[in-house]
């Protein structure tokens, strides 16, 4: 078996003496969507600052292609080849669309006809962006707020994407076309690890799965094993991963 390309070891981690993760093991293989379940207060804020360096861990290790992060700054793992999107679809509001494309590009040794072809190959999965370069990123609808905090951190060429809560505050029509360009980007190699609530819909994209209740891996495995898991129906109060779908957030 080929090596993952991310790997959470036994990692514990929290905000000072308020430990949240506990003993938390996780892979991700490279070319696939890896999703992590759970409810709110769960700890999948936690995972995802954990993972790019925003808090430290109390114990255990987190590699990328077998290169240690933990401990490095968040901008040094940037470096490493993973890129965190925020949840919440933050973009600099102010500026237009290009200049936070540009802000992705910071302190890459590019000259201009490069910098230009990355933003092209970032905007060939977000079409509906290319004609709002020179908008400010405030007036873009939240759906395209988040495609182009996605398309953001694409510009990088990174090896692997942390996607944080992707659909939050957005309509079931415009969360259908994120998660769309999500599986388009994973059919063209680039890995996923995706954070979210909605059950149904991260299932039927994702490669493999863990479900987090309390801080701890509660599930895993493919989606056909975790719809029938009772850690996950466990995880969401009891409620079946289809109902926890239709409520998009249970």
């Amino acid at each position: 078996m080929p090596e993952p390309l991310l790997h959470l070891q036994n990692i514990d981690a929290g905000y000072g003496h308020v430990a949240v993760l506990h003993d938390v093991t996780m892979s991700v293989a490279e070319g696939k969507i890896v999703a992590v379940l759970g409810r709110n207060g769960a700890g999948k804020s936690t995972l995802t600052k954990a993972i790019s360096g925003l808090i430290p861990l109390s114990a255990g290790e987190i590699t990328l292609a077998g290169e240690r992060l933990d401990g490095r700054s968040p901008v040094s793992i940037a470096g490493a080849g993973l890129q965190y999107v925020v949840e919440g679809h933050r973009v600099f509001r102010a500026q237009t669309v290009r200049a936070n494309l540009d802000i992705g590009l910071y302190k890459q040794p590019l000259d201009k006809e490069a910098r230009s072809a990355r933003r092209d190959h970032a905007l060939e999965l977000f079409p509906e962006l290319s004609t709002r370069l020179n908008d400010v990123a405030g007036s873009l609808s939240g759906g395209q707020q988040q495609m182009l905090a996605i398309a953001q951190a694409l510009v990088r060429e990174p090896r692997m994407i942390l996607v944080d809560e992707p659909s939050l505050g957005l309509a079931p029509v415009v969360i259908e076309r994120v998660f769309s360009a999500l599986v388009a980007l994973r059919d063209l190699g680039v890995t996923i690890l995706l954070v979210e609530q909605i059950v149904e819909r991260t299932l039927q994209i994702a490669d493999y799965g863990y479900v987090l209740r309390g801080g701890r891996v509660a599930a895993m495995g493919e989606p056909a094993e975790l719809r029938t898991s009772p850690a996950l129906q466990e995880a969401y109060m009891g409620n079946s991963a289809g109902g926890a779908a239709a409520g998009a957030r249970p």
